[in-house]
């Protein structure tokens, strides 16, 4: 539907305007919600080419790269721009998801908190420091991180799951079972709660 008019709408635009790379960036952004993401990258390369390192050019080439399986290169794209953006701390936790796929779990950590040092309401960030710390076992880390993600959503059922285990971990078992009993009550009809 409207993915495609658009991309036909970009694909016109970037025959007039051939020397525009915001027109083959949006055409990319395009491709990569049809999932074409080799074109996607392609586009992408292009509107690099044409007007230099830009952070959401930067941004959205390391998530296509990302989708196209090649995480160690998106790094590569993620580290490139935060030499010039050092301070965006959408780099910083994209580059975090992608250590973290990768196993590279204290490179992935370290991105994180500094995801969370720029942009502290970032509620997904806290909950992948969580995740984080949990496959560390550091799990009274992990427990206070999804605290945190509760201040944000008290409602986060995926915050109370986590929190469970790490109670559980830290053999705090009734404490989890309360824990437990206040994510079913969150989403009572879930057959996995």
């Amino acid at each position: 539907g409207r993915h495609k008019e658009a991309l036909n709408c970009f694909a016109k635009l970037t025959e007039q305007n051939p020397g525009d790379g915001r027109v083959y960036f949006y055409k990319g952004c395009e491709q990569y919600y049809l999932n074409q993401m080799l074109d996607a990258l392609e586009s992408l390369n292009l509107a690099l080419k044409l007007d230099g390192c830009c952070v959401n050019y930067m941004l959205k080439r390391g998530q296509v790269l990302c989708a196209l399986g090649k995480i160690k290169e998106s790094v590569v794209t993620y580290d490139t721009a935060l030499r010039q953006f050092p301070n965006n701390s959408e780099l910083h936790f994209s580059r975090a998801q992608a250590l973290y796929k990768l196993n590279r779990l204290t490179g992935a950590l370290e991105s994180f908190q500094k995801t969370l040092q720029l942009d502290e309401s970032n509620q997904e960030a806290h909950m992948s420091l969580a995740n984080t710390y949990f496959a560390l076992e550091r799990y009274e880390e992990a427990q206070k991180a999804t605290d945190r993600v509760l201040k944000i959503d008290p409602h986060s059922r995926g915050a109370y799951d986590r929190k469970a285990s790490c109670l559980i971990m830290i053999g705090r078992n009734f404490d989890a079972l309360s824990v437990l009993e206040i994510a079913l009550a969150l989403s009572p009809s879930d057959p996995n709660a």
